[in-house]
């Protein structure tokens, strides 16, 4: 059977549980809020674009939301790095302490549970291995930055389509659309096998 842990042997695992514990769940929290902002926001740029709002205010709403991502990216790290501290120690205790029989031997009625899941997690090596796995440390960054790099290039869509600039290269496209004897609306695409008028 296993060991009886000394006072002090629970208390520390008792503190590195309860830290363990917070850590993940202010994670997750952190998670389902970031998914609940993004979707307000997402809702809001959306409703500025079809009601014909302000371009800069639909491009300033795209911005926000870009930064809040890098927010959330650097949030979860700082999170993930606590997450692991408490799983380090109670990885630690569990090796030494609670699953032990005794210097050298582990019994095999206790398997050490935290342990072995840190190997199993250790055994992926590559992104796609850690994404098949559904490890957290992997997707929550990679949904924060997928948001991230959504909402840059709708704010850099919607800056080409009513900024200055827009009117500079919609002009020159008539331009060259003339050149070639299309109409500006018309599609001046050919196959590599036709000829070019």
């Amino acid at each position: 059977m296993c060991n009886d842990p000394t006072n002090l042997i629970k208390d520390q695992l008792d503190f590195a549980w309860k830290w363990f514990v917070y850590h993940a769940d202010q994670r997750m929290k952190m998670f389902n809020f970031m998914l609940v902002v993004f979707g307000v926001l997402s809702t809001a740029i959306v409703t500025a674009i079809s009601n014909k709002i302000s371009p800069f205010v639909e491009i300033v709403l795209c911005f926000m939301s870009s930064v809040l991502a890098v927010a959330f990216y650097l949030l979860d790290r700082r999170n993930y790095k606590l997450v692991e501290l408490g799983r380090d120690a109670l990885v630690i205790l569990e090796r030494n302490y609670l699953f032990k029989v005794d210097a050298t031997v582990r019994s095999q009625n206790c398997p050490a549970i935290v342990s072995n899941q840190v190997k199993k997690d250790e055994e992926a090596k590559t992104i796609l291995q850690m994404l098949r796995k559904g490890m957290h440390r992997v997707w929550i960054p990679a949904i924060a930055g997928s948001f991230g790099v959504i909402f840059i290039i709708g704010a850099i869509v919607i800056s080409y389509q009513n900024w200055p600039w827009a009117n500079f290269f919609k002009q020159k496209s008539a331009e060259s659309a003339q050149l070639y004897g299309c109409s500006p609306s018309a599609s001046c695409y050919w196959d590599d096998a036709d000829e070019v008028p």
